[in-house]
């Protein structure tokens, strides 16, 4: 048997989800050693989860409930799949994947899964610098709207659009890209510490975490593995190559 918890989604698209949940698997709201942490909604309720749990190494399972539901499972018979996963009659396919520690000077803030992304407005003109553990950067200043730092999980997201390179799921490396910079930026480097200083504003997984000020200092360092349940990995890894191929309607 496999131990399962269910974040209960404030989305009001997965209120009837949360009922079926309360009625049919109640102990799902209690577990508190889990296996398995079960999320509803959209790849962003998945993303959610993946920063409030932070010392979990156990499976993220989505129920798709979102508009793009890249990361999530699409299925209609919600019992006896639950009831398969739990009693190991269906098995969960598993990919891991690396992520981004972020840090406001010394202080953690968050992880990333998917990227790390700088910038303001479309028209703004931004300096920023940045410094890697690897010396491939080495206070190197440059100007322009943004940047963009993505896991291999999130190369196929802002990244994709902004020509960065797409990341093998296992590697353990990062795609780096200038959006309209003064200075071509388009790299893969590994996975490691970054420095980056840049008065604008901090978006971590498409979401805004902090305007960074003159003295503040982000770094980037690697994150844990997150392991992320299919019932068909195959389906999923099909369509990341469509997407990055600019094939198909996702």
């Amino acid at each position: 048997m496999l131990n399962i918890l269910y974040n209960k989604s404030h989305d009001l698209r997965a209120k009837e989800f949360n009922k079926l949940i309360e009625t049919n698997f109640p102990h799902f709201l209690t577990q508190s050693k889990p296996d398995i942490i079960l999320v509803a909604g959209g790849d962003g309720a998945l993303h959610h989860a993946t920063k409030h749990n932070k010392n979990f190494n156990g499976i993220y399972f989505g129920k798709a409930l979102g508009n793009l539901n890249f990361l999530m499972n699409s299925f209609a018979n919600d019992i006896e799949i639950l009831k398969g996963i739990e009693n190991g009659s269906i098995i969960v396919e598993i990919i891991e994947t690396s992520t981004i520690d972020v840090y406001i000077n010394d202080a953690y803030l968050t992880n990333s899964a998917n990227d790390v992304v700088l910038g303001d407005s479309i028209n703004s003109y931004l300096s920023f610098n940045i410094t890697s553990e690897d010396n491939r950067y080495n206070n190197f200043d440059f100007r322009g709207t943004g940047l963009c730092i993505s896991t291999p999980l999130g190369s196929t997201a802002f990244n994709l659009n902004n020509n960065g390179n797409v990341l093998d799921l296992d590697s353990r490396g990062l795609s780096i890209t200038g959006v309209v910079t003064n200075k071509e930026i388009k790299d893969v480097v590994k996975n490691q510490k970054l420095i980056i200083k840049s008065q604008s504003h901090l978006f971590i997984d498409g979401v805004l975490m902090y305007k960074l000020k003159e003295q503040d200092e982000l770094v980037l360092l690697p994150g844990k593995n997150i392991k992320l349940g299919f019932l068909d990995k195959k389906e999923f890894l099909n369509k990341r190559f469509m997407l990055s191929h600019r094939k198909g309607n996702y």
